[in-house]
């Protein structure tokens, strides 16, 4: 209920004003809404509200295909068209769907034993949705006050205006958010970790980063040596071929070889 009153568009616009005109309007307006509410109720045609009014008559056209079977005074148990069967409880207003509890307002179960009853429905309203409560509830005015002008001089002195300063950026017009209000945060996509990746090149499959996941998914074993020349020629799509690398020649006396073979 308070957020819904807080959202009207009325005391929307009467937020960003000063304090005194903020409680200005706002007391306007509910002394407005007040006095219609209380005329809207004089004209309602029946005792209960109007929007009620439509629940119920919709429930009683469900009514009509519902077959009604006395248990006791009270007790019925109503079965529909389609095989279901609902037990009603006038006495305690209780009706197996719980539309009845939860809303107030029978249901078509419930209307279709009232009928067997040869009974109103509409005395089987919740007596919140009657003329009579809804009166009490908007029987409360707000009296008109006379201008600041008039009012009568108390001979004090009066309250000095505090010294403000203007805050740098906008002010907020929205109310604050509690803690409990938020948002859960936003799950963050994740990273695209061992993918494997096509070259747009030669067109080959590049290995993943990880060396374990690329050993479990390659038919090759994932300790492989490199002495022999049959394993050798079977890596060569995963090494490249060996390069020779210059060497800078030997000092005399040493035994070094001139090249080496290096793999890159």
């Amino acid at each position: 209920m308070c957020e819904g009153f807080n959202g009207t568009k009325s005391i929307l616009a009467a937020r960003d004003r000063p304090i005194l005109s903020m409680l200005e309007r706002i007391r306007m307006y509910m002394m407005q809404r007040l006095t219609k509410n209380r005329h809207s109720v004089i004209m309602w045609e029946s005792s209960i509200a109007p929007r009620v009014a439509t629940v119920l008559e919709k429930n009683k056209v469900e009514a009509g295909s519902h077959i009604p079977t006395k248990g006791s005074e009270f007790m019925y148990q109503v079965m529909n068209m389609y095989g279901g069967m609902y037990s009603v409880d006038l006495a305690n207003w209780v009706c197996s769907c719980r539309r009845w509890e939860l809303t107030g307002i029978p249901c078509s179960h419930v209307v279709a034993a009232i009928w067997h009853k040869r009974e109103d429905p509409v005395t089987y309203v919740s007596k919140w949705y009657t003329k009579e409560y809804y009166m009490k509830a908007y029987s409360q005015q707000i009296f008109p006050i006379r201008n600041q002008d008039e009012w009568p001089r108390s001979g004090k002195v009066g309250m000095i205006k505090p010294i403000g300063k203007t805050q740098p950026g906008r002010p907020k017009k929205s109310r604050r958010v509690e803690l409990d209000e938020l948002a859960p945060p936003i799950a963050k996509k994740l990273k695209r970790r061992y993918v494997r990746m096509r070259c747009s090149g030669c067109g080959k499959d590049n290995p993943p980063a990880d060396p374990i996941t690329y050993a479990r998914n390659s038919s090759q074993p994932e300790n492989v040596s490199v002495s022999s020349a049959t394993n050798v020629s079977s890596l060569q799509g995963i090494m490249p071929p060996p390069q020779q690398v210059p060497f800078n020649p030997p000092r005399q006396g040493s035994n070094t070889v001139a090249t080496r073979t290096k793999h890159i």
